[in-house]
């Protein structure tokens, strides 16, 4: 393990309404705050891997938890709304870094600070969200990991194929008001024919809708709900993929929150690997790099995630290739 770092860094502070940014020296006896905003309280130890490893990626840089640093961590609830007050409310209070494991949060702390930096991981397309302007130079105060490769879309309908052979038709859950969307909605509209599929958009922008777009799905002639990443499906994936189940839809979703909601087959970064890397990034800030001086890094490693009571729930046999391939089986 590294030592504990000996570099005194500069603290942001901000004063007043007009948010007038002055730096002063930090005292090396003072554990640095990060602040971390979130629909959902923090978890208990274990209960979700991408928070243990980014705790276990600070260790590995020599950091303690309650001695070197302390995570101010602010919740909305469970609801949709409240990201941008409570990082107001941060900067405010001075902390000395964001951390954010959700595009939605990424993007309240870079409304609230220009000035403190933001490290974030596993981030949906942090370049078409307006996060930052290129991978390679992210500029301003942010970077961080993202979730993002250029091959995903084309290996998640592959792995579509694998678990579907007969489809045909896929609907794809799009949110029309969400940037990022209309990237990927382009992407897999131009794989898919490749592979023999047609795609029907499906728009769905808020979690009341549900019930009113997907159990008509079930009375089409689509094969399975390909679900794109939206903000509220972190708080709100399980109502989602329940309501597609109920219609009979096999679900194939992009992110772990998409597994945690019950998706029959999810595939995507490693996030758990990535908040681990991040630390490195919290790190190298502690000691005096600019955020804008370090590039916005792509995933390594990824999880395939199968549950096979959906599969069971929806009729669908999952090939014994694909579970002997699968990081993680829910039975």
């Amino acid at each position: 393990m590294n030592p504990r770092p000996a570099v005194v860094a500069r603290r942001l502070i901000v004063l007043g309404a007009a948010a007038g940014v002055a730096l002063g020296v930090w005292p090396a006896d003072r554990p640095r705050r990060i602040g971390y905003i979130s629909f959902f309280p923090r978890p208990s130890s274990g209960a979700v891997p991408v928070f243990d490893a980014f705790f276990a990626g600070m260790r590995e840089q020599g950091y303690e938890e309650g001695r070197d640093y302390v995570m101010d961590w602010r919740d909305t609830g469970g609801k949709p709304e409240g990201l941008d007050a409570h990082a107001a409310a941060l900067v405010a209070d001075g902390v000395d870094l964001f951390f954010c494991l959700t595009t939605g949060a990424a993007m309240a702390a870079k409304r609230a600070t220009s000035a403190i930096p933001i490290v974030f991981s596993g981030v949906s397309d942090p370049v078409m969200s307006g996060l930052v302007p290129s991978l390679a130079r992210p500029g301003g105060n942010l970077t961080g990991m993202s979730a993002v490769d250029d091959e995903l879309h084309g290996k998640r309908f592959e792995l579509l194929r694998e678990l579907l052979p007969q489809a045909r038709e896929v609907a794809v859950l799009w949110m029309p008001d969400w940037v990022v969307n209309r990237n990927e909605l382009t992407q897999i509209e131009a794989l898919a024919p490749r592979l023999g599929i047609r795609i029907r958009r499906v728009e769905l922008n808020r979690v009341e809708d549900i019930a009113a777009v997907i159990p008509p799905l079930g009375r089409t002639r689509t094969d399975a709900l390909f679900i794109l990443p939206a903000p509220w499906h972190v708080y709100s994936s399980a109502e989602l993929v329940t309501a597609a189940t109920q219609a009979r839809l096999p679900t194939i979703g992009v992110e772990r929150y998409h597994h945690a909601g019950g998706a029959l087959l999810t595939y995507g970064a490693d996030i758990a690997a990535l908040a681990r890397r991040a630390a490195g990034y919290v790190d190298r800030i502690f000691k005096g790099a600019k955020p804008a001086d370090l590039p916005v890094q792509q995933p390594q490693t990824f999880e395939l995630l199968i549950n096979l009571k959906t599969a069971l729930a929806v009729g669908v046999a999952v090939p014994s290739r694909l579970l002997l391939r699968a990081d993680e089986v829910v039975r």
